[in-house]
């Protein structure tokens, strides 16, 4: 919700609210207000659980599948999801301190959703970077990680995989597949 309300605030520059060309000024509803600077937050680390197709969740599509015969997603509103991540992690972004993180995550396996979408922006800002993710030595060997955690067809990023059994494990494997990437700011 912060996000949007900051990107809903239409920052103008010097001058642009009174017009005198001697004060900065933001409109907020509509309305100038005279700052000395126009100060947006920016912070250290920020998450961003994007809205997805959830194609991941393997028992959501199940259930959707049991009661529909008309799929949720078309080439149409497939472009307006990806649009929205794109809207999402840039918004993220542009909050993010020099130094600072950005997780990017969903819950859907398709490279249009997650790969594509950080790609893009890498490739929009010359100063983004990603920051390849490794797994807890305490806990996974990383040499030979569980079969269903992959890396991601973009360098540095992972996908944990349900439809990629792991027969070393003696419990289940939760039916959720997800991306994750980690993207630093210089």
């Amino acid at each position: 919700k912060r996000l949007l309300e900051l990107q809903r605030q239409e920052i103008t520059g010097t001058g642009e609210c009174d017009g005198s060309g001697g004060s900065n000024g933001f409109k907020k509803d509509g309305e100038c207000v005279e700052t000395t600077t126009c100060y947006v937050p920016l912070f250290d680390r920020v998450l961003v659980d994007a809205e997805c197709s959830t194609d991941g969740a393997i028992r959501h599509i199940q259930k959707r599948e049991a009661s529909s015969k008309t799929p949720l997603w078309n080439n149409s509103n497939m472009n307006e999801l990806v649009d929205l991540q794109k809207r999402l992690i840039e918004s993220g972004y542009r909050l993010l301190k020099r130094g600072g993180t950005l997780v990017y995550s969903t819950c859907s396996l398709m490279e249009r959703q997650n790969e594509h979408v950080v790609r893009w922006l890498l490739d929009k800002n010359n100063d983004a970077f990603i920051i390849p993710l490794s797994f807890n030595k305490d806990n996974v060997d990383e040499q030979n990680p569980p079969s269903f955690i992959e890396e991601g067809s973009l360098a540095g990023t992972i996908r944990f995989n349900p439809l990629k059994p792991d027969a070393k494990l003696e419990e289940c494997i939760p039916l959720t597949g997800f991306f994750l990437s980690k993207i630093g700011k210089r």
